[in-house]
């Protein structure tokens, strides 16, 4: 499905969120492989859940579980069927012949439970590397949003210093001159150097939520 949005936005065709849920739910819907519960259950969710990221999570999910559901089963049946052909057999071997078909049924149970640890390690190496990446996007945005807001309380505390501690200074004709540079806070306010918060002799007269 993927692909076939890729190929129509090569060509410059529009594809609403819409047309890529309806799509592949209606597949669902004929292949027959989702029990009617996954279906109905998908339509009871809110518009804004019925996304396409949602929709491949929480089909994959239950097509995922159902193939470990079959597999499993699928090993059980041929656990049991190696289980009847062992029991056939003992009943035609001689005493002798016990040591081998024990060994032929570690064999068979093996086989099935490694089968399983390496898809198990292999969804969980993937879990690993989401979850990582998730993490490392998380860093970043509050990373971003850190410094952000450094800068707005900095703003800030300009604009309280500016209101704070006087006004521009004005020329004969009693025109503003504009902001002054400020050497001590390194921003352009209208305020003196003299008077910036962050000399030490000034310390008394900052805003309780002056940031430096």
């Amino acid at each position: 499905m993927d692909d076939f949005v890729e190929q129509l936005e090569s060509q410059y065709i529009d594809t609403s969120n819409d047309e890529k849920v309806m799509v592949p739910v209606a597949r669902m819907y004929e292949s027959g492989f989702f029990k009617e519960k996954d279906l109905t259950d998908w339509e009871k969710k809110p518009a804004a859940d019925q996304n396409w990221a949602k929709l491949k999570s929480y089909f994959g999910e239950i097509y995922t579980n159902k193939r470990r559901y079959s597999q499993s089963m699928a090993m059980q049946t041929r656990f049991m069927e190696q289980m009847a052909n062992i029991e056939e057999r003992r009943d035609e071997e001689e005493q002798t012949k016990e040591g081998e078909d024990v060994a032929m049924m570690f064999g068979i149970l093996q086989q099935p439970h490694q089968e399983q640890m390496n898809v198990m390690q292999e969804a969980n190496k993937t879990a690993q590397e989401l979850m990582q990446m998730q993490m490392k996007q998380m860093a970043e945005q509050q990373k971003q949003a850190t410094a952000q807001m450094a800068a707005f309380m900095k703003l800030m505390t300009a604009m309280q210093q500016n209101g704070a501690q006087g006004q521009a200074t004005t020329t004969r004709k009693g025109r503003n001159d504009g902001p002054i540079y400020c050497k001590n806070c390194k921003l352009n306010g209208f305020h003196q150097p003299d008077s910036c918060f962050e000399l030490e002799k000034n310390k008394s007269k900052r805003p309780k939520d002056w940031v430096s």
